[in-house]
């Protein structure tokens, strides 16, 4: 508490911590939405490539498979957790997604893993609805509170 005081005696400060509270409501129905979304995506991408992306380890998993896999750009960097064997592992992987973090390199190895181009859709599509949608709108309407309270606060 002692440093939420001494950072209230700046006006600056308490203005971003002031409007940050209020935001936080209206900015989680938001948030709501992009979770649901990624759940729905997750729990797509499990029905359809659930079990596809596995390691030598895996119970039922191909050699030859395993071995293509681990030759791709993916498996070298270590993104072996990012996928749809369970919905934790599809949530993780839609987080990963959002977050624009090499999403071509797991789109690819999904063609290669699913043997369809089909795949890539599934990808693309939810880069078009989650990213350049949701979080596009979260971030718009965040910015747009802070803009509306900094012209209330004449900052």
């Amino acid at each position: 508490f002692r440093v939420a005081r001494l950072l209230s005696r700046y006006p600056s400060v308490a203005f971003v911590a002031h409007t940050f509270v209020q935001t936080l409501p209206a900015a989680g129905e938001l948030l709501q939405g992009l979770f649901a979304l990624a759940f729905a995506y997750s729990a797509l991408g499990v029905a359809v490539f659930g079990g596809q992306i596995c390691s030598e380890e895996a119970a039922g998993c191909s050699a030859e498979r395993a071995a293509a896999l681990q030759e791709t750009d993916w498996g070298q960097a270590g993104y072996w957790p990012m996928n749809f064997n369970s919905l934790a592992d599809g949530m993780a992987c839609m987080a990963h997604l959002l977050v624009v973090n090499n999403w071509m390199m797991t789109a690819e190895v999904y063609v290669l893993a699913s043997g369809t181009q089909w795949a890539r859709a599934f990808f693309i599509s939810f880069y078009v609805a989650g990213v350049l949608v949701g979080l596009n709108t979260c971030q718009a309407f965040v910015l747009d509170r802070f803009l509306a309270k900094q012209a209330e606060y004449g900052f």
